[in-house]
């Protein structure tokens, strides 16, 4: 059974966002990263990165969101590519095999069609061992 069949749903941009919401703030309530104040109301949305919610902190007035402060801050690949890549590092998975994953899941999620056949994300699956390889 190939394991990306539902990758469009498993890593889209708003469920990737909703996890991580909730890992950072599970056990806590809300509060700026900068000052640490509680006093934060939500703020928009960034209009180039899909489903991360801004809030605005009135101790130190600024702007945060659920990556300020942490090793996504200012990433440039989107948040669906590191879920993707950390789920296939609890694989342990080789990086070649991860580069190859990576790129066809890419081509998925983003509607692009292969002309050679079957794609490689279409024979990757989860093997007794846990090994990608």
């Amino acid at each position: 059974m190939p394991i990306f069949s539902h990758l469009h749903q498993l890593f889209s941009a708003d469920t990737c966002q909703a996890y991580i919401h909730t890992l950072r703030w599970k056990d806590r309530p809300l509060q700026c990263p900068r000052c640490h104040s509680h006093d934060v109301d939500p703020w928009g949305n960034y209009h180039y990165r899909s489903g991360c919610k801004r809030y605005w902190c009135h101790g130190c007035k600024r702007t945060f969101n659920d990556l300020t402060n942490t090793l996504l801050h200012q990433s440039k690949r989107s948040l669906p590519h590191w879920i993707l890549v950390t789920f296939l590092l609890c694989l342990a998975c080789s990086s070649r095999r991860m580069a190859r994953v990576v790129c066809c899941a890419r081509a998925l999620l983003c509607g692009e069609t292969r002309d050679q056949g079957t794609p490689s994300w279409a024979s990757f699956s989860i093997t007794s061992t846990h090994r990608c390889e």
